[in-house]
């Protein structure tokens, strides 16, 4: 049985659109950024250059999800998907060799997925 699609699936989220969709900017320039200074002389920086491609993928289709507006479940799962990219990184890289602003700047991101996911829930 197929349902309507709900013209607005953020419309009940916690957090406001606006709020939702900054922070959706804000996490794509995060990891943007991060791809485009980070060397790859080095196997950390070539795995954590992998994982944050991988990132990236999946903030573009969280955003694709949105504007398509596509159902909540969907928006929600995009969601556990950049949550989840970012989550390895970090984990990756927690006990590796990577410099601390490079952990540090892993971890923002990181809690910025966390604070999106929470939003659409």
């Amino acid at each position: 049985m197929a349902t309507p699609l709900d013209p607005n699936p953020l419309k009940d989220a916690p957090g406001s659109q606006d709020e939702i969709a900054q922070t959706i900017s804000k996490l794509d320039i995060v990891v943007q950024a991060l791809l485009a200074d980070l060397p790859s002389a080095k196997p950390w920086q070539r795995q954590l250059r992998l994982q944050l491609s991988q990132a990236a993928r999946c903030v573009q289709v969280l955003r694709m999800s949105i504007v398509m507006e596509r159902s909540k479940e969907d928006i929600c799962e995009a969601a556990r998907r950049v949550q989840q990219a970012l989550q390895v990184a970090n984990a990756s890289i927690a006990t590796g060799r990577a410099d601390m602003e490079t952990k540090t700047i892993v971890n923002i991101a990181m809690a910025m997925s966390q604070r999106i996911r929470k939003a659409l829930l």
